[in-house]
């Protein structure tokens, strides 16, 4: 890479940790609210939640961090299956997404991430996709009022 790449990235790098700050901060607080709010509100926070996951996956692949843009997949997974479901979050899973939340937090801070992170992060892909498969608990409750398409 010459220095004209290097600087580029640098300063991609520094753009990419704000706006992903800011993606983060949007689902965090979704998540929050999701605790206190009632099933359709819930249902209309997922697709922020789903959106945000959407957008920082896209913002990490850009330049190269690919335990995020792994993490937010399997965020968006969850999401998109709350949607179809139409469904409310069950405490364990709201748990288990905040922790994914402050783990993306970690690695956007640090930009090469160690062999721990890369493992923890895999070991919350995988929880996360058991949610998704049904092996764990995702959901609490259908939204009352909202059809399953």
């Amino acid at each position: 890479m010459d220095i004209k790449d290097a600087q580029f990235l640098k300063k991609l790098l520094a753009m990419f940790k704000v706006e992903a700050r800011e993606h983060l901060a949007v689902i965090s607080a979704q998540l929050a609210r999701a605790a206190g709010s009632d099933a359709t509100h819930q249902v209309e926070g997922v697709e922020v939640m789903y959106r945000e996951a959407h957008s920082l996956k896209g913002a990490a692949r850009s330049v190269n961090l690919a335990e995020i843009v792994g993490l937010c997949q399997a965020l968006e997974n969850v999401f998109a299956q709350l949607q179809k479901e139409k469904t409310t979050l069950a405490a364990e899973s709201r748990e288990l997404l905040q922790q994914t939340i402050d783990f993306c937090y970690d690695l956007v801070d640090e930009e090469t991430p160690s062999a721990a992170q890369r493992a923890a992060g895999k070991k919350l892909i995988s929880r996360l996709d058991d949610l998704v498969a049904g092996q764990a608990t995702l959901a609490e409750s259908r939204a009352p009022g909202l059809n399953q398409r």
